[in-house]
């Protein structure tokens, strides 16, 4: 599932907390805040509908603004308060951004902060994960603009001296990432940068048919032309592997570079909706067997056909005599 935008909110007041309401909607939701407070280091903790938010960054200006970005997974839907605690009274501001689509542990993926004086306002931030999107906060106290690759969500920097942006986008591949913001003048200002990483893509676990298809994720399929031995592991291609289960039975064609079924319906024993193949098979196949020079286990483990077998074909097996 893919990272996407959903709400943004901010807020100020002077005083020791601030009351921001946010409505979040969606699934594996993710809610980011962004905090400053002036004078001082004195935002002590964020809460969204009573549930605590992590702090996973701190920056602050040469004139007093001292920022933090919050992050929470899983957050209530509807609307609720995010509320910004404050240790003294004082300026407080805070902006707030949710995303959908954002996996539900072990965030965020990477973060970085910086300080400007400077109209252009660039930060950057290497994610790990592929499918990343980046958050921006900024603290400061100027009207503050999108830059190259970044999409402003909330400009309150003017009012409540904070701002979220993010980069509307997947990181793909997972690498290096600029996000800007542009301020009206060259005033002090400070920032923090993260990466939230996505919902993990499902992993097929359905039952492996020599020959079909592969789709080891919601991202890639190859196609299986390994030779095959019963029982060997399958490596296919793009570090998809499955291990080979299935029982071959007589009917099914054999050749040097590749296991090939004619008849794709499975024995009434083994599987549902195939018709088990006759005796007649059997001559066929001994003689596919003995011009190609490969080897057939059959079910009965005491009956062994071969032919052209020789050392390298059977390492780690017990030749047949």
């Amino acid at each position: 599932m893919a990272i996407a935008y959903d709400a943004s909110s901010g807020g100020t007041t002077s005083g020791t907390s601030l009351t921001i309401a946010h409505t979040c909607t969606g699934s594996d939701l993710i809610l980011v805040v962004v905090t400053k407070s002036d004078g001082a280091n004195t935002v002590t903790g964020v809460t969204y509908d009573g549930v605590a938010m992590t702090n996973v960054s701190s920056f602050n200006t040469t004139n007093n603004y001292y920022g933090k970005m919050w992050i929470l997974t899983n957050p209530s839907t509807g609307n609720n308060d995010i509320v910004i605690t404050s240790s003294d009274s004082r300026g407080l501001g805070g902006a707030a951004s949710s995303f959908t689509g954002a996996k539900q542990s072990n965030q965020p993926d990477a973060n970085d902060t910086a300080t400007w004086t400077a109209t252009s306002m660039p930060i950057s931030v290497t994610t790990t994960a592929n499918g990343c999107w980046t958050v921006m906060g900024y603290c400061g106290n100027r009207n503050v603009s999108a830059g190259a690759s970044t999409t402003v969500r909330i400009d309150g920097a003017s009012s409540f001296q904070t701002a979220i942006g993010d980069s509307n986008a997947a990181i793909t591949p997972a690498g290096s990432n600029t996000l800007t913001m542009t301020q009206s003048d060259t005033a002090t200002a400070s920032g923090g940068i993260f990466s939230i990483s996505p919902v993990l893509a499902a992993i097929i676990t359905d039952t492996l048919y020599i020959g079909d298809s592969l789709t080891a994720s919601r991202r890639f399929s190859s196609t299986i032309t390994d030779i095959l031995h019963l029982g060997d592991s399958l490596t296919a291609v793009k570090k998809a592997i499955a291990t080979i289960t299935d029982i071959l039975h007589i009917g099914d064609l054999i050749s040097r570079a590749s296991i090939l079924w004619s008849r794709r319906t499975k024995p009434t024993t083994t599987y549902t909706n195939r018709t088990k193949p006759t005796t007649n098979w059997l001559i066929r196949l001994i003689r596919l067997l003995q011009e190609n020079g490969d080897f057939l286990l059959m079910e009965d483990d005491e009956q062994i056909l071969a032919s052209g077998v020789d050392d390298a074909t059977y390492t780690n097996r017990t030749k047949p005599s």
